[in-house]
């Protein structure tokens, strides 16, 4: 088997294996599973010279809101990190035809706004690209500003062709959420790190101490940027009605992802989001026997996740239900 470069020449010429290093060692993809990677990214790189274009005219429309384009350098992601994912995927039993199909951040674009200005500028941004015939995935726009770990507003946008894997997204910031993400991209690194070595079978792990600390680090930075809700002001959004008693509270069967589902595994426990017009609360049931904060349903939506969560939405019912034969407890749904 052959040991993998990051030359772009070598796309699609054979079987691979990742690299000796920190992480993803015991990695590797067959010579098919290569070249529709390879092939797929191939496709994303002769994107970069249209929707670097389009993305100057989205700064052009934006300037007087502080439009900024940062990190042009990273605007393709790397040949050798899109193997690593896919190969991480693959190993999690995901489909070779859905990793090629839902990827949205080969071409990806950060732009920071001015914070009094950001959701002017996001329509502005919104406006232009609906003009040059872009649609947003569906599912796709992720406001996480109430995250304590990443805030941004995410978005993946494609042309609208019935059926295209031509997608690319574009994230929105503050220069106060950007700063705070770029200082946490050293833990995120860990995580991923993390991710990838309990797929092995060597067993080497992140110690949880560390990742917590982590964690309390990334939500430190982020503790002073103001806490934004900016998919609801998006005039190309109707007013949300406040939520009447049987909608304020739904529920997920929570399985750990895709394959434990398909395969009729039994979930892990429940998910629960509770949502007011101020606020929602994210949290799933954890083996302790309280409801603690969860960011599943982030995860589940997240096209980047290497092994995202598989929720099915439940009636309380089959909440309460499901509660009791996983963790013994009654009542919980009400806690």
């Amino acid at each position: 088997m052959t040991t993998g470069t990051n030359t772009p020449t070598l796309t699609g010429t054979g079987a691979w294996r990742c690299r000796p290093s920190d992480f993803g060692e015991h990695l590797e993809l067959t010579a098919d599973q290569n070249a529709a990677l390879s092939a797929r990214w191939e496709q994303a790189r002769s994107d970069v010279g249209t929707l670097d274009d389009v993305m100057a005219e989205v700064l052009r429309r934006t300037a007087e809101c502080g439009g900024t384009l940062r990190e042009r350098e990273h605007r393709l992601k790397a040949l050798q990190a899109f193997r690593v994912r896919g190969a991480g995927q693959l190993a999690a039993r995901v489909p070779l035809g859905k990793i090629t199909a839902r990827v949205v951040d080969l071409n990806r674009y950060t732009l920071t706004l001015r914070s009094e200005h950001l959701t002017e500028g996001i329509e502005r941004a919104y406006a232009l690209l609906r003009a040059k015939g872009f649609v947003l995935v569906p599912g796709s726009e992720r406001d996480t500003w109430t995250d304590p770990l990443h805030q941004a507003l995410y978005t993946a946008w494609q042309w609208d062709d019935e059926g295209s894997s031509r997608r690319f997204e574009i994230q929105f910031h503050t220069p106060g959420s950007y700063w705070a993400r770029s200082k946490n991209h050293d833990d995120y690194a860990r995580y991923r790190t993390s991710r990838y070595r309990r797929i092995g079978a060597d067993g080497r792990d992140l110690p949880s101490r560390q990742e917590e600390r982590a964690e309390a680090c990334q939500r430190e930075r982020y503790h002073h940027v103001p806490v934004r809700d900016v998919e609801a002001q998006l005039s190309s959004k109707p007013e949300p009605e406040p939520p009447v008693a049987d909608e304020a509270v739904r529920f997920w069967a929570l399985y750990s992802n895709d394959y434990a589902w398909s395969r009729g595994k039994p979930p892990r426990t429940v998910f629960r989001q509770r949502r007011t017009p101020e606020h929602q609360d994210d949290t799933e049931f954890s083996p302790s026997g309280h409801w603690t904060g969860s960011r599943a349903m982030f995860r589940s939506r997240d096209a980047r996740d290497d092994d995202p969560p598989h929720l099915v939405e439940i009636s309380v019912e089959d909440a309460e239900r499901l509660l009791q034969e996983l963790r013994g407890v009654t009542g919980a749904t009400h806690w």
